[in-house]
């Protein structure tokens, strides 16, 4: 591509503008700080994110979702990013949870191969501006079309 700067700096360039959305307003996707707010009321919850540490900071110190983690974990902080499973699996691990008894939701198809691969059950949500193949939304064990139809009765049936 011709490109002059080295893949690091292009990361950095990319993780420094999402830094400056963020310090703005944090763009949470319809449906995902209520999806929180369920869970957190009735189980263990946790954050096993695919970006950079400095972002899930800066989005899980909102107001909307500060206190209701109990653990937040960035991709960068295990071996392996998504779709393999380290994330989940040391999140997992720092709940000191089975992961067959835990749940994730996911947006992309690295995340839901991710949950997949750590043994998880798995609610895809896709977004429909990167759409997810459907051999991949096939292996989830439930498809939502929007994180506003997460309800308690869905996460006990998992």
């Amino acid at each position: 591509m011709g490109l002059e700067s080295s893949l690091g700096d292009i990361i950095q360039e990319v993780v420094e503008r999402m830094r400056g959305i963020y310090n703005e307003r944090i763009p949470f996707r319809e449906g995902a700080t209520q999806a929180v707010d369920l869970a957190a009321a009735h189980y263990r919850t946790a954050l096993a994110s695919g970006s950079e540490r400095s972002l899930t900071d800066l989005v899980t110190a909102s107001p909307k979702l500060s206190g209701k983690l109990e653990v937040i974990l960035s991709a960068d902080q295990v071996e392996r990013g998504k779709p393999h499973p380290d994330v989940y699996l040391e999140t997992a691990k720092r709940l000191d949870v089975d992961p067959k008894r835990c749940i994730c939701l996911e947006d992309s198809k690295n995340g839901i191969l991710s949950g997949l691969n750590a043994g998880m059950k798995v609610i895809a949500v896709p977004d429909k501006r990167f759409p997810v193949d459907e051999e991949v939304l096939r292996r989830a064990d439930t498809v939502l079309a929007s994180l506003n139809e997460c309800s308690l009765d869905l996460l006990r049936s998992l």
